[in-house]
């Protein structure tokens, strides 16, 4: 019974993860593509499979950019996402927990 109550609680909270469909990587977040070596003003965006099934999806924590995902809305998958990888020197755990509201 706790366990329900907790969950319903979870639940209830307001996610700080948004995801919002985009019609072009490059004008909503092109800092995941690299730049255009003729265009340092221009990102180079993979190529995106024609139809509507493809979504382009830009993902936000705390107003961050942090993925562009790729997602495939017929088969419910992601086809590929794109991150930059920050490495630290040391591992720190934090007490706060990226929920994605399913």
């Amino acid at each position: 019974m706790k366990l329900v109550a907790l969950v319903l609680l979870l639940s209830a909270l307001p996610s700080l993860t948004l995801t919002e469909a985009v019609r072009s990587f490059s004008q909503a977040c092109p800092s995941f593509f690299m730049l255009s070596p003729r265009n340092q003003n221009a990102c180079i965006v993979p190529t995106i499979f024609k139809g509507r099934r493809f979504k382009k999806i830009c993902q936000r924590w705390n107003d961050d950019y942090r993925f562009a995902t790729v997602y495939d809305t017929e088969r419910g998958i992601p086809v590929y996402s794109a991150y930059t990888l920050t490495q630290r020197v040391e591992t720190v755990r934090t007490e706060q927990w990226k929920i994605e509201p399913q």
